[in-house]
């Protein structure tokens, strides 16, 4: 399955297609205070472009289908500090449950393990979120606890590398 999906910069050309992709779940899961306008998508794939071309602390990519070449949703990973990324992900309503979402979040991983001075991971989902649950120990995270935030609680899913790999930690050599 890891031929399912590639990721990409997002292009002007997305607009349409992830504005029409969001949906309540998305709006509800990221804390979205209204649906988001032409205008609000537009601006959302301009700075996720920029912040790819200036190799910025957050990473967020357009997520393809292989087989149509349609957009099908998001991969983002956030550099946290202290050695830790954040990783994110949504698909659109018709691309859920089609098991695209594990090599979306694998190819991010490695291009933020490449990218980032980070030696761990952590996906934070809603505990209700099975399928995000499910999404996280298939690529290899494991329960680490709970985080709040803005008063909501999440499920905190970490993959540390050191331990898969027994390497120095990336975070100590990179800065």
């Amino acid at each position: 399955m890891s031929g399912a999906v590639l990721l990409r910069s997002f292009e002007p050309r997305d607009v349409d297609a992830h504005l029409a992709g969001e949906d309540d779940e998305i709006r509800a899961r990221f804390r979205f205070p209204r649906p988001s306008t032409r205008a609000d998508v537009a601006a959302f794939v301009e700075r996720s472009a920029a912040f790819l071309a200036a190799g910025a602390p957050r990473r967020t990519w357009a997520v393809v289908e292989q087989a149509s070449g349609e957009l099908c949703g998001h991969v983002e990973s956030l550099h946290l500090g202290a050695g830790a990324a954040n990783i994110s992900y949504s698909l659109y309503p018709r691309f859920r449950g089609r098991g695209l979402a594990v090599p979306a979040v694998r190819l991010c991983l490695a291009d933020a393990e490449a990218a980032l001075p980070v030696d761990r991971f952590v996906i934070r989902v809603e505990p209700d979120n099975a399928a995000s649950i499910r999404v996280a120990e298939r690529c290899g995270f494991s329960p680490g606890g709970e985080h709040r935030e803005g008063g909501v609680r999440y499920l905190e899913y970490r993959l540390d590398l050191l331990a898969r790999t027994g390497a120095s930690p990336r975070s100590a050599r990179s800065g």
